[in-house]
């Protein structure tokens, strides 16, 4: 019982940092439901967050995707972060690979995930125009997620404009080419 409160705590906890963005706070609560249970998925996801967000360290924060996975239960949200962690990183094969692993798949509270991940994920393009990778995520969940052929055609044209004649794109750009002439034959477009 009282390991149930402190998970829902968690949650709680989890939720106000991403409304507030209370770190010190959250960081607290976070660390007091660890001294009763370390199977809090919820913790996991919060310092795969944390890791990277606030403090750069991309390696770290893919440890604790891993550790989220083992406490999932079906939640997709680890999933989600590890895909863009690792594109962020320019570790894209294993990015797509799990990108596609999303696209295939079906998860609980999915479309919450998916607009949290957009919102997040254009902030940070904002933020970071040089990490071009992040228009052709936003292009993918648009496509795949959402069904969003307008703004999944904008993110993909942007994407392929911003990385010709860069090679280290190349396996990005051929997926959004893939993805083109699809989406216009939909949209009518030639």
């Amino acid at each position: 019982m009282l390991k149930n409160c402190l998970i829902n705590w968690g949650q709680y906890t989890v939720y106000h940092y991403n409304t507030k963005h209370n770190l010190v706070e959250t960081k607290k609560a976070i660390y007091k439901i660890l001294e009763y249970s370390k199977e809090f998925y919820g913790f996991y996801i919060f310092m795969t967050i944390y890791t990277f967000l606030e403090e750069g360290k991309f390696k770290q924060s893919l440890n604790y995707c891993q550790e989220a996975k083992k406490y999932a239960k079906g939640d997709g949200l680890w999933l989600y972060n590890r895909a863009f962690i690792l594109m962020y990183d320019g570790d894209f094969n294993r990015g797509l690979s799990d990108y596609h692993e999303i696209k295939n798949n079906s998860f609980p509270m999915e479309e919450e995930i998916v607009l949290s991940c957009i919102l997040n994920d254009e902030k940070l393009y904002v933020v970071h125009p040089e990490k071009i990778q992040i228009c052709y995520i936003l292009g993918f969940l648009y496509y795949h997620k959402l069904n969003n052929l307008p703004q999944a055609l904008k993110y993909f044209e942007e994407f392929i404009a911003l990385s010709n004649g860069r090679e280290i794109y190349d396996v990005l750009r051929n997926s959004a080419c893939d993805f083109l002439q699809p989406i216009k034959n939909e949209l009518g477009i030639e």
